[in-house]
């Protein structure tokens, strides 16, 4: 009605700035619908109509824009009859040129759009670039923006999550712990065998008003059992943790393309009840810079580090983590790829202990159909651990990794999926096994996501296996 009434008697200039809104509406979602995005088209072709509600281009979709099929039909209709785009701009004519290009030639051209491999069509804000996202697919609701959250009033967002979840204590952990323990019975190697047991809950305000950074505050406090129950015999940890962030995008750097800066400075108090050596406070600074020169080619690096003190004990733990990550994406065959590399060295003191680990792993999936998806992940571990005057004094590990996944959306927002992962270490069989993983996911962008999963891993060497569940619940996120 309202938009009715603003065209029923417009003024020149309010008639030609609803003109350019509409062609970008119109062209946004003609764009979005060829990428095969229906939600964002939907979207798109829906404020396009509120701006033009008489376009009969637009008429055949309006009525059918729940039903999915049938409104892939009606667009495809609409688009039919709209070879030419209301208002054809160089950027427009750009852009279509780009879609009749072959990939390769798309692929490094000098295009510019917001980072992350996932990123892109449901984000309300083109001027914010997020560095590290998760799979989301696009939605919408009135008081949600994304990378903001619930968001009352402009500028300013909530959000939060909770999870409870078991976990495997990883390979290399298992070996490494075993070989400085200098276990030699199954007995020993099964006792071992315990899941890492997580409960959290997390806070986050976000600040967001261009053109300053976006700044982000983030509380988080969690109880982990069983991490340090094999070496050090205690079975509790608990963590708190406050951090802040701050992001910011220069979307045109000359040679290099939309560059993202993400700096993180994080308090962190952890302490356990039943081990004073565990108690200590540390500020650790983290770094993630993203580059990205293509809408298909991105690269990621980080820097981590941390000095912490023990509060109720001599000593201190010293932390410096390096990792590179290029992100691609091949929109025609619906893949994306990541090859990923982190090297990390800790040093504990007193002792002059130091413990390097390297990770390479590859990411990577892609859409089978439009509800069903396959994805994987291999991985590479290798670790070492200096101690002068210990037996043995230099333990080291070789583990390699597979996690796979199969995901079909059941209903709308509703998600079931199962897994198989697989481990092995060299040189010490003990704890190899493989996983079977089932989970159902809830997901209303925007409003809630919910994951509810059970996890089966058999160590079979050693005649022994780990039933796990998880839960995880995002607010606004």
């Amino acid at each position: 009605m309202w938009a009715g009434a603003a065209w029923a008697t417009p003024s020149s200039e309010r008639a030609q700035q609803s003109d350019v809104e509409y062609a970008r509406e119109f062209n946004r979602g003609i764009e979005a619908f060829r990428r095969g995005e229906l939600a964002e088209a939907s979207r798109a072709f829906q404020a396009a109509y509120l701006i033009q509600p008489t376009d009969p281009k637009l008429q055949s979709w309006v009525s059918l824009v729940r039903d999915e099929q049938e409104r892939r039909q009606a667009m495809t209709r609409a688009l039919d009859h709209a070879k030419e785009p209301p208002l054809v701009t160089d950027e427009t004519a750009a852009e279509e040129t780009d879609a009749r290009d072959p990939f390769w030639r798309r692929l490094f051209s000098k295009e510019r759009t917001p980072l992350g491999l996932d990123q892109a069509s449901d984000s309300t804000e083109p001027t914010r670039y997020e560095v590290l996202t998760d799979t989301k697919r696009a939605g919408f609701e009135r008081l949600y923006k994304e990378g903001i959250g619930f968001q009352p009033v402009r500028g300013l967002g909530f959000s939060g999550r909770s999870e409870i979840y078991e976990e495997p204590n990883p390979v290399e952990s298992l070996v490494l712990d075993a070989k400085k323990l200098n276990f030699q019975e199954f007995s020993q190697y099964r006792t071992s065998v315990v899941p890492l047991f997580t409960r959290s809950a997390a806070s986050r305000v976000v600040a967001d008003y261009e053109p300053l950074p976006r700044f982000t505050y983030e509380y988080d406090a969690r109880e982990t059992l069983h991490q340090f129950q094999t070496q050090f015999g205690f079975k509790d940890i608990d963590t708190e943790t406050h951090a802040i962030n701050a992001l910011y995008s220069l979307p045109e750097v000359p040679f290099l393309g939309t560059l993202s800066l993400n700096p993180w400075y994080k308090r962190v108090y952890q302490e356990s009840d039943h081990d004073a050596g565990s108690s200590e406070h540390r500020n650790e600074v983290i770094m993630n810079l993203s580059l990205q020169q293509t809408d298909n080619i991105e690269y990621f690096f980080q820097y981590d580090g941390y000095d912490s003190h023990k509060k109720r004990t001599v000593g201190r733990t010293m932390l410096e983590l390096y990792k590179g990550q290029v992100r691609l994406k091949v929109p025609k065959l619906k893949l994306f790829l990541i090859p990923s590399m982190e090297y990390s060295s800790t040093e504990f003191d007193p002792g002059d202990d130091e413990f390097i680990k390297k990770d390479f792993f590859v990411d990577w999936g892609f859409d089978i159909t439009n509800r069903l998806r396959a994805s994987s992940k291999e991985q590479l571990i290798l670790t070492e651990l200096t101690r002068a005057g210990s037996t043995p004094s230099n333990p080291e590990t070789e583990v390699y990794n597979t996690f796979n996944k199969l995901s079909y959306e059941l209903f709308p927002d509703f998600d079931v999926s199962l897994g198989f992962d697989y481990s092995r270490a060299a040189g010490m069989n003990s704890f190899n096994n493989y996983g079977l993983r089932a989970e159902v996911e809830l997901f209303k962008p925007g409003v809630v996501r919910s994951r509810v999963g059970y996890e089966w891993h058999s160590y079979y060497n050693i005649d022994d296996e780990l039933s796990l569940l998880y839960w995880r619940f995002f607010l606004f996120q």
